[in-house]
């Protein structure tokens, strides 16, 4: 059927005509769309259907009507019906009908509904994941009208690629019928296209997509189909009559020069093919005529710049097979009053030349403008305009191709003057001036040259193009093409073709439409009658027509007021139903719907009211075991599928929603997430059960508790590294994690012994090893091991230096020459080394000098003393010196003594001289200044003087007697031990005022400071340390000049291991100073920061102290590069210079008893969204085109969350989050409709969205191309009309001549996936006409012509059905292929592959009558193939195959081989064919496939292996190819015997045995044995073996004997190699193993030794063990065991066990047997606020125990009393509670006993109840209720909901009186107030009254402007108040008109752009007041 409506229209004014004849017959508005659901789902068919009177609907299922039942329901609302299957299953697939029937006429309409089981299946095909490709691309083509076209292409890709093709952006079935193409693939990835008997129209870009899972590619080619012009120069198809004039045409005017606009809209399948003609002549497209199709499908004719000439009758016809019809409009051309006296004419110029426009005005006065086309010239070199009177000249310069084109001259306002210009090239038809295409469409350019021409070349912005994928270049002849394929924005530009020095242009412009969206749906209705369901039900827009929306959104929200969310996307354009499953949690849910389409989507339209929905909650991530340590807290978590309530168990006991009564767990949920926390759990919890129930639902875990970890905490390197003088104490101390914590003390690796002298001790958590008085045997490495860690200090005890007590070094030391002389010293310590010197230089023993030692006493003797021994001797003990001035006289020399002693009369000096070549003595007390006179000896008496070197005596000379000065008294004799941080003081008082002294500390003068401070009062001289430190430590010396006192300083780290070791603190005490103050500190400032800020925290103490430590949440700091610790001066700082997140925390700084702390928050950077700038965004794309969404971060490392409708998205495979450093991407590559909505992208502080629109594209019919050629058939044949869509799922409607046509009587209609087909069996003269096939976006026009009985027959091919289309013949025999016409005179042409056969010597063509032969004779295997036999009106195609005989061929024999025994022999053959059979045999005997028999084949090659060869294998091999035989010999060679793997030397121990191995070329290959040249035989001693190719020789008991060299010998090769033989090394394989057990049991020690046969001896404590009674000592073997039984205490120690250089150790520790439990508690029963007292007796009197409650420890308190008497334990409880109810056990460690305690609970009653009150608004209300005990709590509830204190509601308790108050109640305060004391309770109501709402401010009347806002506004008394506006009498609502606020007491109507008809009266009603104010509108 053919349907023609024929437009004219004016350019800017078109006139429409519409011609549609529907009557009062059912008509489908919207069919139902074919589905596709998973098994389990509900499918919903819905279709929308008009008719008058309303029809009647039936739905059918594979022709059966279907009934409503169970699972279908039917509905219908207005025009929309619909068939619901619920639950579908597979069985439901099938083809589904709807039939609408009434009294005028019927109608119906069909889809497929699919149900794909659950699980989904496995795609088949390649594997693997390669880009498709194309290895060949289709080229373009040009054919003339009726040929066959045929685009192949190749494609390579993994998966198989699968192809699809379009032409001009449209699927071919959507253009073609399915009869006229044809697409298929050929072997080798070879894919085609052909189409049938081409057609003009189906000249276009045929584009080949090639898609492989989500990656894609994609070919062009261009097809031109050349007319062929029949006699009467008509274009094949036209009609030969044309009437000159049509009657009823509409006329049509239009100005001259304007242009003229006819559109033509044609329906019908096949596609009509268009003709235009004027005045019956047909016109072609040229500079003033455009033809073309546009978008919507019209035939556009285009009459540019009319003439007066252009008047006449345009006609469109429009024919198909079904035939044709026309449509006529008469064009008049109206001129301009004012006319051009002379007019322009056409112009032809050749290129390069000028060509001249002229015309004459009718006056000279009148100014003209020229133009060319649509732009207006200037006047310029290139045109030159002239006016010469009436005279108007153009000249075009230099004319190019592009200056070919129409020119005009106007009259300002009047009229034109047209003419056209020729230029005359290379180029005879040149591109478009512009050419608009939209994006994603293709854009063709053609370019016709006068010849051939070579050299073309395209461009584009100047670029030159070259061929790809989206870009055809081809040349056909004359006709040059240019194809961009699937435009896009950066395509546009100007687009060039150019040839030698000729070029045209063309400006390429890509535009983008813009759609508006559908309007919200109407009459939107909720309905909650089914349980936990909701019922949605609404209507389509009024003006659905016109904005139709392809589907609806709906969107919900719980009714508390969170944000909307998307949760269904329908195409069912009436209802819905939700199920509670479809929402993540338990809550009631607010709807809301609005229509969508590709363009946008409508506002929201809210459902009424509320439904409360709860989903079946699956479990997503169940409970697991949990493992945690004693005392920690342990956290069970489980995930579901919904957000839903339940209820966690622990051991059967259901736990409280909150926390229990002791806060002890924690129940918390978040979204789906549940969690419990239990805190503290104890060992007793090991093994609880955790359970969690939620309706159905219940998931288990076991709670395992492990013993604690016992940590010790970080010790200060100074307390770790010590260093102290002997004699000193030292104590260890550190901190453990536990009170009840074990430590072990080590010394050097071994347990420390406990005595007088070390003692370990522990207090709470701190654990102390104390050495009373340190030795230097003491030093070495402590260790304090518990277990799970510990903590070492290394000790280094120094000796006291040693001093001299006494000595004879004040005596006189003057001796005559002979005389004996003796000096000695006592010293602090016996046998300490000492030294003597003489004059600086150490003496030597010999008769002359002799040293004795005996004790502390130290002697020189000089037996015999001479002259030269006078002189200084000095005895050096290393911490101190005794200094002896020895002068030995001559005889008669004893009078003349020093003249020195004489003039000090009497003074005793002592000088001491330096000998700088040898180091002084270690601690010498030398000194400065006047205290080298205590180094001279002077003594009391002596004088005070001045001293000058002498250069010869060495000697002093010079004494100025005075009074020396005395130090009267001092501290020195008291103790100088202090600690780090007391203040120091050492003082003397002088005999005599302002006497100078000097202090010197270790020999150096000190230096007055902060740290050090000399004062001096009167007599009295103090050195001060205020704050003393370790380095303090030394001698500190008082030098009055005339004498000196000494002070032994010792200044300790720790403080409290001086009062631990029992020191004196006397001292101490005395000098005990205030206490350490915090003066000042930055706590108060802020301490927020950001990461990598600098953090610096500060405090400044009132005096010096050590140590200061530093804390963050309990735990020391440690420096680092992340933490630096400063001080300056009084001023301690912690400084982190790069702040972290996990330095969150407290702070403390801990200075003695003084401390300080800050709190610190570090939070991260601000993550902000840098791009894009706008954080709303708009996104439209078609499917299936790629989603990209990006964003640029501040901070790159930053995490982000996407989220699709408000829910997190997670990532798949055709969704990705992708992060390129500071951007992140969420990445589609293949975007569907469900890929639609709202995209969030959010970091921590920002979000951006994204509103992503996909649009799908519309269903287009790919087959057949259009126009559809006119179908003849003969009366009686059987028509098939078929239509191929681009979507299976799209209804089509059929009609013929504009009638719908449906199944029955003679038509049959069929559908078929994505082809739809409509039969007519029988055709018949009233068949013939236009059918049309009509989707909602596109038509196909099918025209037949039943030929009529006169009229030619057309030639039929008879029975069809009945010949052998599929032939078989052997090789030589003839091949005859016949067939019958249905007409004598039929002429047949007979085709093979598409290549058309000619009657040559073996093909011959024969006639017979009707029939019509093809005979091949001979035929052979390349006359296979595709016969076919085309009559021009039918054809039938043969598939011919041939057998060619079996050749069975040895192209290659085998080869005679030789080989090696033990290689391998590898037999070939050539035979052909591939699959011929091939048998082996060896020496006649068949050959079986094995290990060394291997047969293999590849291709024609067959292949025989043997492996392994042996001589016994040399022989005859043959290969029989079916019959055919090859023969071949095989010889073996012996092989030489030659060593692979030769001998190594071996070292190996004595009394062992030693293996030599060697390996030979093959397994029967001989060898032998020799040492040292002697040949080995086998023996005992010889083990001699052989295994394959392996040799061994075994040698047993090894000697030194058996050292030496050793060869292995074969007859071809030989091998050798050295053996040593070492002593053997003993060694520990098992060591000892510490034993721990009791009093009189039985302890063995057991080792094992690497060697059997090895003596021992076992010690204990050093003290070799004998066997005796309760000893054993046994050996077996390498073990050894040491048995000690009936052990006791003192058997503890250390066993050793020694063997040679062997020595191991265990430790043996004996305990006391374990506590027993002689009395264990009773169980107990007391009264509320009663005592309880559980008490038990052990077997130990020291035993400590601990008392539990419910496996909690239990401590001291004000009601909990814990004590001992003797062996009892007494707990003794006070006031007890309900909650002291509960069983307790007392744990002594080794025994343990429980009693239960049961509390009897009082009885508590209501004494006075409480009261209803009723009040007014804004009243207080007090509720009063009385219980019988003071001591009761008790609870508020008002509707079941407790009461929460607040700034209106107060509760409070006196004595036995609860009262709860309301302040300003309001009215939504009513409710049952319920009073809950235990187990009583009493209720009453609260009645409020509420104050009428009243206008406070009444509305005015306003007047405003037309098309302004008018605002009306009023004050009620109550911000609560509810009004409602009226108009009139009629209420408003908000929408687009009208706005309503309602801010606080006001509320205010906004009319926008208001007009005259909005004048009235309004009114706000606020039910119990109203005010009315008028309107009024000036202007309009």
């Amino acid at each position: 059927m053919l349907e023609i409506l024929l437009q004219p229209a004016a350019c800017r004014d078109p006139g429409e005509l519409v011609m549609e004849g529907f009557g009062g017959a059912p008509r489908f508005l919207a069919y139902p769309r074919a589905f596709t659901v998973q098994s389990g789902t509900n499918a919903v068919l819905s279709c929308q259907i008009m008719g008058d009177p309303q029809p009647s609907i039936l739905w059918e299922k594979d022709k059966n009507a279907i009934e409503p039942s169970g699972r279908f329901h039917m509905e219908s609302k207005g025009d929309m019906y619909s068939l619901l299957v619920s639950c579908a299953t597979p069985k439901d697939s099938g083809l589904y009908v709807c039939r609408a029937k009434n009294s005028i006429g019927e109608t119906y309409a069909a889809t497929m509904l699919r149900v794909e089981p659950a699980e989904p299946r496995e795609e088949g095909g390649c594997s693997g994941s390669v880009a498709p490709a194309f290895l060949i691309a289709p080229s373009s083509l040009r054919v003339c009208r009726g040929e066959d076209v045929m685009f192949t292409c190749r494609v390579s890709g993994q998966p198989c690629p699968v192809l699809e093709w379009e032409k001009d952006g449209h699927k071919l079935s959507e253009l073609f019928e399915s009869s006229h193409f044809a697409v298929g693939q050929k072997p080798e990835d070879w894919h085609f296209l052909k189409l049938f008997s081409a057609r003009p129209q189906d000249g276009g870009v045929y584009v080949c997509r090639a898609r492989s899972g989500s990656q894609e590619a994609l070919a062009a080619a261009v097809l031109l189909v050349e007319p062929q012009a029949l006699p009467g120069g008509l274009p094949n198809g036209s009609p030969a009559d044309v009437p000159a004039r049509v009657p009823g045409a509409k006329a049509f005017a239009v100005s001259a020069g304007k242009h003229a606009k006819f559109r033509c809209y044609v329906t019908g399948k096949p596609k009509p093919e268009i003709i235009w003609q004027k005045d019956g002549e047909p016109l072609a497209p040229g500079r003033r005529h455009l033809i073309y199709e546009d978008r919507e499908g019209y035939f556009i004719l285009k009459v540019l710049y009319c003439k007066p000439q252009d008047q006449g009758l345009y006609m469109c016809t429009a024919s198909n097979t079904a035939g044709q019809t026309l449509s006529a409009v008469q064009l008049q051309v109206k001129e301009h009053r004012l006319r051009f006296q002379v007019q322009l004419a056409d112009v032809e110029v050749a290129e390069r030349e000028d060509a001249v426009l002229e015309c004459q005005v009718p006056l000279e006065t009148i100014p003209t403008s020229w133009y060319l086309e649509d732009r207006e010239l200037q006047p310029s070199h290139k045109y030159v305009m002239e006016e010469q009177g009436v005279v108007r000249r153009l000249t075009i310069r230099d004319a190019r191709i592009d200056d070919d084109g129409i020119y005009l001259c106007q009259m300002k306002d009047k009229g034109r003057s047209i003419a056209e210009v020729s230029v005359r090239g290379v180029i005879a038809k040149r591109l478009p001036r512009k050419l608009d295409v939209m994006e994603g469409e293709n854009a063709v350019f053609c370019v016709e040259t006068r010849d051939v021409v070579e050299g073309s070349c395209w461009s584009r912005d100047g670029l030159q193009l070259r061929e790809s994928p989206r870009t055809v270049l081809k040349s056909f002849g004359r006709t040059h093409l240019l194809v961009l394929v699937h435009v896009t924005r950066q395509d546009a530009g100007i687009i060039s073709f150019t040839v030698g020095e000729s070029q045209t242009s063309s400006q390429l412009r890509v535009k983008c439409v813009k759609h508006d969206p559908p309007s919200a749906p109407v009459a939107a209705e909720m309905s909650v009658v089914e349980t936990n369901t909701a019922l949605l039900t609404w209507c389509p827009a009024p003006d659905s027509h016109l904005r139709p929306a392809s589907h609806y959104l709906l969107e919900r929200r719980e009714a508390a007021g969170e944000e909307w969310v998307q949760c269904l996307a329908t195409d069912l354009p009436s209802c819905v139903r939700v199920l509670g499953d479809s929402v993540p949690r338990e809550a009631d849910y607010c709807f809301r719907i609005s229509a969508a389409n590709k363009h946008g989507r409508s506002s929201p339209v809210e459902f009424p009211g509320s439904v409360h929905l709860a989903p079946a909650a699956r479990l997503e991530r169940g409970l697991q075991d949990v493992w945690v340590r004693d005392g920690e807290d342990a956290q069970f978590s489980l995930e579901l599928s919904a957000a839903v309530h339940g209820s966690w168990f622990l051991n059967g006991a259901r736990l409280a929603e909150e926390e229990d009564v002791g806060g002890r767990c924690s129940v918390q949920r978040h979204g789906m997430e549940h969690s419990l926390l239990i805190r503290g759990v104890r060992l007793v919890d090991s093994g609880a059960q955790v359970t969690f129930v939620s309706g159905g639902l219940r998931d288990s875990a076991i709670l395992h508790v492990q013993a604690p970890q016992v940590r010790i905490a970080p010790v200060p390197e100074a307390e770790r590294l010590r260093k102290v003088p002997a004699g000193m104490p030292v104590l260890l101390e550190c901190q453990v994690s536990t009170p009840d914590a074990p430590v072990c003390w080590l010394k050097d690796g071994k347990a420390v012994p406990l005595d007088d002298i070390i003692a370990v001790q522990a207090e709470g958590c701190m654990r102390r090893l104390l050495l009373r008085s340190a030795c230097p045997s003491d030093t070495g490495v402590y260790t304090c091991d518990t277990g799970d860690d510990a903590v070492t200090f290394v000790v280094t005890v120094t000796e006291v230096p040693v001093r001299i007590i006494s000595s004879n070094e004040e005596a006189p030391h003057t001796y005559m020459a002979g005389q004996h002389v003796e000096l000695w010293c006592q010293l602090s310590r016996p046998a300490a080394p000492v030294h003597w010197y003489k004059d600086g230089e150490e003496v030597e023993v010999g008769e002359s000098l002799v040293l004795e030692q005996e004790g502390p006493r130290c002697k020189l003797v000089l037996p015999c003393a001479q002259t030269q021994d006078t002189g200084e001797f000095v005895c050096d003990a290393g911490g101190d010196s005794a200094f002896y001035t020895i002068t030995v006289a001559g005889p008669g020399r004893e009078a003349a003594a020093s003249p020195l002693i004489r003039e000090l009369g009497g003074c005793r000096l002592s000088v001491r001289q330096v000998n700088r070549c040898k180091p002084a003595p270690h601690r010498s007390r030398t000194l400065r200044g006047s205290a080298a006179l205590l180094r001279l000896g002077i003594t009391a008496g002596s004088c005070l003087g001045s001293f000058h070197p002498d250069a010869q005596h060495g000697a002093a000379v010079g004494c100025e007697k005075e009074e020396p000065v005395r130090i009267v008294s001092s501290n020195e004799g008291a103790s100088h031990a202090y600690v780090a941080g007391q203040r120091v003081e050492l003082w003397c008082q002088l005999s005599r005022l302002a006497a100078p002294v000097r202090w010197y500390k270790d020999g150096e003068e000190v230096e007055a400071g902060d740290r050090l401070v000399l004062e001096q009062e009167g007599l009295q001289c103090r050195l001060v340390l205020p704050c003393a430190k370790p380095q303090d430590t030394g001698e500190f010396v008082c030098d009055a000049g005339g004498d000196s006192v000494f002070y032994t300083v010792t200044v300790a780290a720790c403080s409290y291991q001086y009062c631990r070791a029992g020191i004196s603190m006397a001292t101490a005490a005395r000098a005990a100073e205030v206490p350490v103050r915090i003066v000042s500190s930055n706590k108060e400032a802020s301490h927020s920061y950001v990461v990598g800020q600098r953090v610096e925290l500060w405090c400044q103490l009132s005096r010096p102290v050590s140590p200061v430590r530093w804390y963050k949440d309990g735990e020391e700091v440690e420096v680092g590069e992340s933490l630096v610790l400063e001080q300056e001066g009084l001023q301690y700082c912690l400084v982190l210079p790069c702040a972290r997140m996990q330095d969150t925390g407290e702070f403390v700084c801990k200075a003695s008893d003084a401390s300080v702390s800050y709190s610190i928050l570090v939070a991260e950077l601000p993550v902000r969204i840098l791009q894009p700038p706008q954080r709303s965004l708009e996104l439209l794309v078609q499917a299936p085109g790629c989603v990209e969404l990006r964003c640029e971060l501040s901070v790159p490392d930053a995490l982000v969350h996407w989220f699709k409708d408000g829910l997190e998205v997670d990532e798949t495979d055709n969704l990705l989050l992708l992060v390129e450093g500071a951007w992140r991407c969420l990445f589609i590559p293949k975007s569907s409709a469900e890929d639609a909505g709202e995209y969030i992208c959010e970091t921590k502080d920002e979000a951006v969205s994204f509103d992503v629109k996909v649009s799908e594209p519309p269903v287009r019919i790919l087959q057949p191309c259009r126009p559809v050629p006119v179908m003849t058939v003969s009366p009686g044949e059987t028509v098939t009309l078929c239509c191929e869509l681009s979507r299976a799922d799209t209804p089509v409607c059929w009609a013929k001549e504009g009638v719908r046509l449906e199944a029955g009587g003679s038509l049959v209609l069929e559908e078929e996936g994505v082809h739809r087909r409509l039969l007519i069996p029988a055709a018949q003269a009233e068949h013939s006409g236009k059918y049309t096939c009509d989707t909602a976006n596109d038509t196909v026009t099918f025209t037949i012509q039943v030929l009529g009985e006169h009229e030619d027959p057309l030639v039929r091919i008879l029975e069809k059905d009945v010949l052998p289309t599929q032939r078989h013949c052997k090789a030589m025999e003839d091949l005859v292929l016949e067939v019958q016409l249905s007409h004598t005179h039929g002429e047949v042409k007979w085709y093979k592959d598409g290549e058309k056969l000619q009657d040559t010597g073996r093909v011959r063509l024969e006639e017979n009558g009707v029939r019509r032969s093809l005979v091949i004779l001979g035929a052979t295997g390349k006359d296979a193939g595709e016969y076919l036999c085309d009559t021009g009106d039918d054809s039938i195609v043969f598939f011919i195959t041939v057998e060619v005989p079996r050749v069975v061929e040895i192209i290659m024999e085998l080869q005679n081989l030789t080989v090696l025994e033990g290689e391998e022999a590898t037999f070939k053959c050539l035979v052909s064919p591939e699959d011929v059979a091939v048998t082996w045999q060896l020496n006649g005997q068949p050959v079986v496939s094995s290990e060394r028999l291997l047969v293999t084949r590849s291709g024609l090659c067959h292949s025989l292996t043997l492996r392994q060869c042996q001589t016994g294998d040399a022989g005859t091999v043959t290969a029989n190819a079916e019959g055919l035989v090859s023969t071949a010999r095989l010889s073996v060679q012996e092989a030489q015997v030659l060593f692979v793997r030769k001998l190594q030397d071996v070292v190996a121990e004595e009394q062992g045995d030693v293996c030599l191995e060697v390996e030979v070329s093959h397994e029967a290959a001989e060898v032998q044995w020799l040492k040292q040249g002697i040949l080995l035989q086998p023996g005992s001693k010889y083990l001699l073996q052989e295994s394959g190719c392996r040799r061994t020789l075994t040698i047993c008991s090894l000697g030194p004997a058996d050292r030496g060299t050793y060869r292995c010998e074969s007859l071809h090769d030989r091998t050798q190699a050295k053996l040593h033989v070492e002593p053997r090394k003993v060694s520990i394989r098992t060591p000892l193993a510490d034993v721990e057990t009791f009093e009189k049991e039985t302890a063995t020690f057991h080792l094992e030794l690497s060697h059997p046969g090895v003596t021992g001896v076992w010690t204990r404590d050093g003290i070799r063990v004998k066997p005796s009674s309760t000893c054993r000592i046994s050996a077996t073997g390498c073990g050894h065991s040491l048995t000690l039984e009936r052990l006791a205490l003192e058997d503890s120690g250390t066993v050793t066990f020694t063997a040679d250089t062997l020595r191991c150790s265990a430790h043996l520790h004996v305990r006391e047997p374990p506590v027993t439990m002689v009395r264990v508690p009773r169980d107990l029963g007391v009264p509320e606020t009663g005592v309880a007292s559980f008490e038990c007796e052990l077997s130990r009197p020291n035993a400590e125990v601990k008392w539990f409650k419910d496996g909690q420890e239990l401590r001291p308190g004000p009601n909990c009393r814990i004590y001992s008497a003797g062996r009892r334990r007494i707990l003794q409880l006070s006031r007890c509670e309900l909650t002291d109810t509960g069983s307790y056990t007392c744990d002594a460690g080794d025994c343990r006993a429980s009693a239960m305690l049961h509390v009897q609970e009082r009885q508590v009653h209501i004494v006075q109840e409480l009261q209803d009150v009723q009040v007014r608004e804004g009243d207080n209300a007090v509720f009063t209720c009385e219980v019988s005990h003071g001591d009761v709590k008790g609870e508020w509830f008002r509707d079941g909901e407790k009461i929460k204190v607040s700034s209106t509601v107060k509760i409070r308790q006196e004595g036995t009186r609860h009262f709860l108050l309301f302040c300003g109640v309001r009215p939504e305060d009513k409710g049952l107030i319920r009073f809950t004391a235990r187990t009583v309770i009493s209720e009453a109501s609260l009645q409020v009254e509420a104050l009428p709402i009243r206008i406070v401010k009444p509305l005015r009347d306003k007047t405003v402007l037309a098309r302004h806002k008018a605002t009306l506004e009023c004050t009620v008394s109550h911000a609560r108040g509810r009004v409602r506006w009226l108009r009139g009498d009629t209420e408003i609502f908000a929408g687009d008109k009208y706005e309503i606020c309602n801010l606080d007491c006001y509320r205010t109507l906004i009319i926008h752009r208001v007009g005259p008809e909005d004048e009235d009266s309004y009114t706000c009603d606020a039910f119990d007041d109203r005010s009315t104010a008028r309107l009024l509108v000036e202007g309009s």
